[in-house]
């Protein structure tokens, strides 16, 4: 963020950074905990129609952006820092770099919650925790370079669906037929009249990744996510913590909520069909009382090397949920393999 935003300790003058798991900025020189002002407050749904049809404004923050030139992640920098390494691929970053930017301002943060020590020992667990990964590994201290602290922006999205359908319901029954001298049972499916109906659905907080850094798969198996802990965007809980601006906007990130609440009425319709088969004709669906927020959430992200390769993972710093991609041991897969084999060949030779 920009220096014009930072915030000095009430006793030493210093720079403070943000307390996860608490309302406070601490001091680093003195310890000294600045509570950051609460309010009462209820969440409000932005209208999605008026921001889209209308062109309406949302309001926006100036930050200082720096771009990697390694993966192109979009991020600020620390505000007490003339260089660093991205987040995503380790690339080193100079502020010299820095581009002020004006980005849409998020209207709700979910703080961090664990603190860097606690995120870490979770990541020590997760590695630890799968019988394949190598002993060396398991035994050596990691080196979790650039392990860093880091909000990601998120598009949440509701809708009430009204969806008009026709379909078909198909039941299976079985039938022998015989093939020369065997008979066999082939399964068939019987085909009952089409038949109208509607079904209505309140979709409530589809949440949509506003960034492309990391992958998807990681980034969904992170979920649930305590978004009833939601608190008014303030800048105090930026302070020690990375911020990257959002790559996908509000109208791209409400066509893919269209496409999972698509998938998600299809599975309705099916079980409403009912049968061991189903067959969708048509339907139509209707979006009403559309909303969306803006919000900030979470996550630690670095990497390791281990024997030359990269592996990077990410961490949700409110559940502590780990993800990533992990290395494995050719000597333990191949022990387990030649195991199970001998485990068939011995089963087969007592049968004989």
């Amino acid at each position: 963020m920009e220096k014009k935003h930072s915030i000095n300790c009430v006793n030493c003058g210093a720079d403070v950074a943000f307390k996860p798991g608490t309302h406070s900025l601490v001091c680093d020189y003195c310890g000294t905990e600045n509570d950051i002002p609460q309010e009462e407050f209820q969440i409000k749904e932005l209208d999605l129609n008026a921001y889209l049809k209308l062109d309406q404004k949302q309001k926006t923050l100036k930050v200082e952006i720096i771009q990697c030139p390694g993966c192109g992640a979009h991020e600020t920098l620390d505000s007490d820092k003339s260089s660093s390494f991205c987040v995503y691929c380790g690339t080193a970053l100079v502020s010299g770099k820095l581009q002020a930017e004006e980005i849409i301002s998020p209207d709700y943060i979910l703080p961090f919650k664990l603190d860097k020590k606690e995120a870490l020992t979770r990541t020590s667990q997760w590695l630890r925790g799968n019988w394949f990964v190598p002993n060396k590994l398991k035994k050596d201290a990691i080196s979790y370079a650039n392990f860093k602290g880091v909000y990601l922006p998120f598009w949440t999205y509701d809708a009430k669906t009204y969806t008009h359908f026709t379909g078909q319901r198909g039941d299976a029954y079985y039938q022998e037929v015989r093939r020369g001298d065997k008979v066999q049972r082939i399964r068939r499916i019987r085909w009952s009249a089409a038949y109208r109906d509607q079904i209505s659905h309140f979709f409530d907080d589809i949440l949509i990744a506003g960034s492309t850094s990391l992958r998807s798969k990681y980034l969904n198996s992170l979920a649930p996510w305590d978004l009833q802990n939601l608190v008014p965007f303030k800048e105090d809980y930026l302070r020690g913590f990375i911020t990257e601006k959002f790559k996908i906007g509000l109208k791209e990130g409400f066509l893919k909520a269209k496409s999972q609440m698509e998938s998600s009425i299809t599975s309705m319709i099916r079980r409403r069909i009912g049968g061991d088969d189903q067959r969708i004709i048509n339907k139509q669906t209707q979006y009403d009382q559309l909303t969306f927020k803006h919000i900030l959430l979470p996550v630690y992200i670095s990497s390791f090397q281990y024997k030359g390769k990269k592996y990077q993972f990410v961490v949700n710093s409110r559940t502590g949920e780990v993800q990533g991609k992990k290395p494995l041991s050719t000597i333990k897969i191949v022990l387990v393999v030649l195991g199970v084999i001998l485990l068939i060949t011995s089963i087969y030779l007592l049968s004989k």
